[in-house]
């Protein structure tokens, strides 16, 4: 376990983009795949979205982290770190799954990338209250039931087109933003909810470069968890900053 969180500055110049207890306890539908690619895209060319993430430096996020004082943790608020941890294990470990199978779409490989440093956003939190970490199963093996189920449903609909990855990937992160959304109201610890509103700038721009992606295609993403207020007005808004504060 590294002692060392995500932190940066989002950037809009590069390339591409590069709650289990209390979190999310409804039933996950059927992932449908909503993009469709278009007929005027040439073969061989992959669209490029404009919403990029640059590889955070965690030094301003760990100095912040370590310089707000820990407080009791309830079961409520120790189940919900655990399970979102894990949830952006399978963040990860869906980006990676798709990276393989889609050479020629960068985006999966940059977001497996990004998602790897900032899964271990949970770790300091697990180091100083002592949580078992839930993220050192092997890739696509999970301790959350509900998770693993997800994993399993978004990676079977995901292999049979390039669409459908991209919708399970946008879905995977419109779950994330619901939660710690959720999450963010029941706990009153300064560390966690610091953690945790650095995670939801992540996981909002992730969707907002998935969602130019599948745009790009010439499909439609229709969200899921989040309400299609709160969607609109997330991809009609810029790139935000990882919050050190």
């Amino acid at each position: 376990m590294r002692n060392m969180v995500f932190s940066g500055v989002i950037l809009a110049l590069c390339v591409l983009l590069a709650a289990a207890g209390c979190v999310s306890q409804t039933n996950s539908p059927p992932v449908q795949a909503t993009a469709t690619p278009t007929a005027t895209i040439p073969p061989g060319v992959t669209p490029t979205p404009a919403v990029t993430i640059a590889t955070p430096d965690a030094n301003a996020t760990q100095t912040t982290f370590l310089s707000i004082a820990p407080a009791t943790l309830s079961d409520a608020e120790k189940q919900d770190v655990t399970y979102l941890q894990e949830s952006e294990k399978l963040e990860r470990d869906l980006y990676a799954k798709f990276a393989q199978q889609y050479t020629s779409v960068p985006v999966f490989g940059n977001l497996a990338q990004i998602a790897g440093i900032y899964m271990t956003a949970d770790n300091v939190i697990l180091q100083r209250y002592n949580i078992t970490n839930p993220e050192l199963n092997d890739p696509g093996k999970f301790t959350n039931k509900k998770l693993q189920n997800l994993y399993n449903t978004f990676v079977d609909a995901g292999s049979t087109s390039l669409a459908s990855a991209l919708n399970a990937a946008a879905t995977s992160e419109d779950m994330h933003i619901a939660d710690l959304e959720s999450a963010l109201l029941r706990t009153d610890n300064a560390d966690v909810k610091f953690i945790y509103r650095q995670e939801l700038a992540f996981s909002r721009n992730s969707l907002r470069a998935l969602s130019q992606t599948i745009t790009a295609f010439g499909g439609t993403y229709s969200p899921t968890y989040l309400t299609k207020e709160y969607y609109n007005a997330l991809i009609g808004s810029p790139v935000e900053p990882v919050p050190l504060i």
